[in-house]
């Protein structure tokens, strides 16, 4: 079997494939074999194809993972690292130079990550900022897009995924009858609830619905490089009560991204949801 008498391994160790064989024979099955192990590789399959790892084998010694499931794990975890400690890119920040740029109070990235509430509140500069904005917008529009780098900074400097989304979303919620700010809010160091501190500065006390979309960098470590929008949209006599946006009131289209939801559905999702 899989451990032998001893509790070493066996002849079957590392093999899910024998185990599912057995499981079916626990539960009476009685087809042939050969059934029942290509039902079983069809449903290795299917997790395998959800981008879920499914050890089979083992390396040199039965502790050790085969050679290629140990590079793809160390390849990403190498990459987690990089996206975690990464910033907005150059290309990114020329691309986008026409929109706002925001700071929170975290002071660099080292501070972000260890410090996370300092990614929750806008420095002063930036809320200075937003406060005129909020003069100068005088309640013409109902949906603020923001943009935060989060825990993956690559994920959204990525302007062959960003760039479609934005255009994707700005086009669907202008036929949807919403009036968008024409400027995003790119904020460096962000973290979600950044954005709604923002919402409240922005449309605290304004007559109706408020959206504010965030789109923001998140998950390293899956080996996807995805970005998620948080969408949150209460009335804007919600929005003037300091604090009580949270996320118990946000909805969130996560997993977007070039390899996982393509960003083009993902902004259906966001339009629907909105």
């Amino acid at each position: 079997g899989v451990l032998d008498a001893a509790g070493q391994p066996g002849p079957h160790f590392g093999d899910p494939l024998w185990v599912y064989l057995q499981y079916r024979r626990r539960q009476g099955d009685e087809r042939p074999d050969e059934a029942i192990l290509a039902e079983g590789r069809a449903q290795m399959a299917a997790v395998r194809g959800r981008g879920v790892f499914l050890a089979a084998g083992h390396g040199a010694t039965a502790g050790d993972l085969t050679p290629d499931l140990d590079a793809e794990v160390r390849r990403i975890y190498a990459d987690a690292k990089l996206s975690i400690w990464a910033e907005f890119a150059p290309a990114f920040r020329a691309a986008l130079a026409e929109q706002r740029f925001l700071s929170t109070r975290s002071r660099d990235r080292r501070d972000y990550i260890l410090h996370p509430t300092s990614g929750e509140v806008l420095d002063d500069a930036s809320l200075a900022a937003v406060q005129a904005l909020h003069h100068d917008q005088a309640g013409r529009y109902d949906v603020q897009v923001v943009i935060s780098d989060g825990l993956n900074a690559l994920a959204i400097s990525d302007l062959s995924q960003i760039q479609p989304f934005r255009d994707r979303l700005r086009t669907r919620l202008t036929q949807a009858g919403y009036r968008v700010a024409p400027q995003d809010l790119v904020v460096e160091h962000g973290r979600v609830r950044a954005g709604y501190r923002i919402g409240e500065v922005l449309f605290g006390g304004l007559p109706g619905r408020r959206a504010i979309l965030h789109l923001i960098g998140e998950r390293p470590g899956t080996g996807h490089r995805t970005f998620s929008v948080y969408l949150t949209a209460p009335e804007g006599e919600i929005w003037a009560l300091p604090g009580r946006v949270d996320h118990d009131i946000t909805r969130v289209v996560a997993g977007i991204g070039n390899t996982a939801l393509v960003p083009a559905r993902g902004a259906e999702e966001t339009v629907r949801l909105l």
